[in-house]
């Protein structure tokens, strides 16, 4: 079977996945007083462990909990929850963005690349600055909730690049939203052979800044580059590999993540606290032409058509 047919048959699947996927939350762990303290590693961070199930296909992890000023020095913005997969990948997840505070209760998102998240995960609890030193406790968990989410209706599959033009597609952006879109590429994006694919946010519109962010993964999860500004004053973002970009692609299935300023984005996850929103516009700019086979085919028909005017 040729690898571009192949490449197309995994994008389908792979929809078809997504798409049969049922309930949104799979399922979760709670875990109560547990507390906020010393920096990233210390021997005082609190751990907790969890060994997820599994057996879905994983797309985000919904956290809502309250936290309680223990050091009246501590800033709710400190508290810090390095989130680790059974992978290895890990994330840093900030809730609050609040200083000073008593009691704040709040909820956010890690939006992943999608994968099953069967096995043993790990959140550190700690502080970006520790006040009081690690003998002073600066904040607790009163109770914390990890939902692993499906969400099959988040990913906008492009489907196989295989036509040379523009793609675009304008989705609604909620405050700390990602939107991820997922594309097959049926053959090599290189400088050498002149094939180009640009990625750009161009004709967003969002309030109260139209500032974007946008990142390239492969189909592991591994993070291929991002961008925040085009520069020049333009706040919106764009990434080019192939002629004239910055590297080069292979073929295969790719994600796409966008959101707002500020989002960080690791491999295999992605965070955000931007709180814009509006219409986020998407843009595929390419040259990749039609498979071989297709071109062959219209080749055909034409000196078949041709041949039947002659007739006449």
């Amino acid at each position: 079977m040729p690898r571009h047919t192949q490449l197309w048959l995994s994008s389908i699947a792979l929809a078809a996945l997504m798409a049969s996927a049922g309930a949104q939350v799979q399922e979760s762990v709670t875990y109560t007083n547990v507390n906020s303290n010393g920096p990233l590693n210390s021997a005082v961070n609190e751990v907790r462990t969890y060994s997820a199930s599994g057996g879905y296909t994983m797309r985000s992890m919904r956290i809502a909990g309250t936290l309680t000023r223990v050091n009246s020095a501590s800033y709710a913005s400190e508290a810090r929850i390095q989130i680790t997969a059974p992978n290895g990948a890990s994330t840093v997840f900030q809730m609050f963005t609040q200083t000073s505070f008593t009691t704040l209760t709040g909820e956010g998102r890690v939006y992943t690349i999608p994968f099953d998240p069967a096995g043993s995960w790990t959140f550190r609890f700690y502080e970006s600055f520790d006040d009081g030193g690690t003998d002073s406790v600066d904040a607790r968990w009163d109770s914390i909730t990890f939902e692993y989410r499906e969400d099959p209706t988040a990913l906008h599959d492009f489907g196989t690049i295989n036509a040379a033009g523009t793609y675009t597609v304008t989705r609604s952006l909620a405050a700390r939203e990602i939107l991820w879109y997922t594309l097959v590429l049926p053959v090599d994006v290189t400088a050498a052979s002149g094939l180009s694919l640009e990625i750009n946010t161009t004709g967003s519109s969002l309030s109260t800044s139209n500032d974007t962010e946008i990142a390239l993964y492969d189909a592991s999860g591994n993070k291929i580059a991002e961008n925040d500004d085009i520069g020049g004053g333009n706040l919106l973002s764009r990434l080019v590999f192939g002629a004239g970009g910055s590297g080069d692609l292979t073929a295969g299935v790719y994600f796409i993540g966008a959101a707002g300023y500020n989002t960080t984005w690791d491999n295999t996850f992605a965070s955000s606290t931007s709180t814009y929103t509006g219409n986020l516009v998407l843009n595929i700019v390419t040259n990749v032409p039609e498979p071989a086979s297709m071109v062959a085919l219209g080749a055909g028909l034409a000196g078949l058509l041709g041949l039947r005017r002659r007739k006449k």
